[in-house]
């Protein structure tokens, strides 16, 4: 939901609620992170308090392949607050699907 009894169901989601979910996915599936190796961005003061941990965890996260779960969209920007395009959910799940 969206908070205040909203729950929005045809609403966009943006990079950070995505990054919870998939975070929250990961860690029912038993998934856990053997790179310690976080990225930081340029743009992690627009960073929601509830998804700081997801985000830091989602892009940490490599999938067999070596390719991070969830990366920036360059210029060192994670842009938290942009929509979660259909072709990133499926390139996303898809990653997160190969660390199973």
């Amino acid at each position: 939901g969206r908070g205040n009894g909203l729950f929005a169901p045809d609403a966009y989601i943006t990079r950070q609620e995505a990054a919870v979910m998939l975070a929250r996915a990961a860690k029912t599936a038993g998934i856990t992170s053997s790179n310690s190796e976080e990225l930081s961005f340029a743009d992690s003061d627009k960073f929601a308090s509830w998804a700081v941990d997801s985000i830091a965890f989602v892009t940490a996260l490599a999938s067999r392949s070596g390719t991070r779960v969830m990366a920036g969209t360059g210029n060192n920007l994670f842009s938290p607050l942009d929509a979660y395009s259909r072709e990133q959910s499926i390139m996303t799940v898809y990653r997160l699907y190969e660390c199973l």
